[in-house]
């Protein structure tokens, strides 16, 4: 009997694998001569002892139209295991050996889960974990849901945008990836997968066993490197020439020099220069102001000028004739001259009417 079952009966359901397998041999003598050091085999159950009355894994007398029972308990391997087990016995008066058969096993089913795990951290502070999911199991897994106890800002996806594997059929695999943001410095992944195979299994005293949650487990670290600074000169190299720039003329200077005349457009008929301002009369020398009103203020003496070298001008000369060819200076000798003729033209006016009067007095006295 394997768990409860007698014969072939625990194929199905089957027992979940990694889960007890108990068996009971039943031994019966049903002669009438005694058995001697009885012994049972089944290489259904490999590695498992099998413990008979009295502690022993053998009976050592079984007398006549009796029976006993031998135990054997081992944890289920995965896969079918009907094997044909064996009971011997000695008939020492008859020099003889007695034997049994029978057909014994069950089947080890279940799915299971696998997990491995692996980082890589990329530009940018970002992380990418690969969690790769395998069914080890002989029978399919379901709604396998994967995530990370340790690193729960990790975007988890298993190829169809969610973090669930709808199925896993047993020896075939599926990849799911988590990635992320970071800050730099040393992180551990723990994954974990959690699905369920969907079947009820055979327990050890024959009860009916619900599915389980399969869960597989993996860890992995990394680092996150420090971002690449920014990138700048070499140092020790200068900084790049500016092209030079031609200072700006001073209005002054501009001012100064007078504007070279256009020259005429070919065909077009050249206009006349306008006429020079006439020349203002100077009065004879009857008529100048005397030496006080005449004589302009005198300039405030200057320190004398170093001699210029021959042939170049001096600063006074320089300066002379920028007054002249300037516009100011022309028109303040013009000014110049205006008040001069307004002076004489007063002194007229008071003097001509003082000799007319002196000329009808004199005309009177006569």
């Amino acid at each position: 009997m394997v768990n409860t079952r007698p014969g072939l009966g625990a194929l199905r359901p089957g027992v979940r694998a990694g889960q007890p397998v108990m068996k009971k041999y039943r031994l019966v003598n049903r002669g009438a001569a005694d058995l001697y050091d009885v012994r049972v085999s089944d290489p259904g159950l490999a590695g498992a002892r099998i413990r008979c009355p009295g502690g022993d894994d053998h009976v050592r007398m079984l007398t006549g139209l009796r029976t006993v029972t031998c135990f054997a308990r081992a944890p289920a391997l995965a896969g079918v295991w009907v094997r044909e087990v064996d009971a011997t016995g000695r008939i020492p008066s008859l020099r003889a050996t007695a034997r049994a058969a029978a057909m014994s096993g069950y089947a080890g089913v279940g799915g299971s889960l696998e997990l491995t795990q692996t980082a890589k951290a990329g530009g940018s502070a970002r992380a990418v974990v690969r969690y790769a999911l395998r069914n080890t199991g002989n029978r399919p897994v379901y709604a396998v849901r994967v995530s990370d106890r340790a690193l729960p800002a990790l975007r988890m996806s298993c190829g169809n945008g969610l973090a669930t594997v709808a199925r896993i059929d047993p020896g075939r695999s599926h990849i799911c990836t988590g990635t992320a943001r970071l800050a730099p410095g040393s992180y551990s992944s723990a994954g974990q997968a959690q699905g369920s195979d969907r079947i009820r299994t055979l327990g050890q005293y024959g009860d009916q066993v619900p599915p389980p949650r399969l869960t597989a487990r993996a860890s992995v670290r990394f680092t996150v490197p420090e971002p690449p600074p920014p990138q700048g000169p070499a140092p020790g190299s200068a900084p790049p020439a500016s092209p030079p720039r031609d200072p700006p003329a001073s209005a002054a200077s501009a001012a100064a020099v007078p504007a070279a005349p256009a020259a005429p457009a070919a065909g077009l008929p050249v206009q006349p220069a306008p006429p020079a301002p006439p020349e203002i009369a100077v009065l004879p020398d009857a008529f100048a102001l005397p030496a006080e009103e005449a004589a302009p203020p005198e300039a405030p003496a200057q320190a004398a000028e170093p001699d210029a070298p021959a042939g170049r001008p001096t600063a006074s000369d320089r300066t002379t004739a920028q007054q002249e060819r300037s516009a100011p200076g022309r028109f303040s000798r013009r000014d110049q001259r205006r008040e001069r003729l307004g002076v004489l033209a007063a002194l007229l006016l008071v003097l001509l009417p003082a000799a007319a009067a002196a000329a009808v007095l004199g005309s009177r006295k006569h």
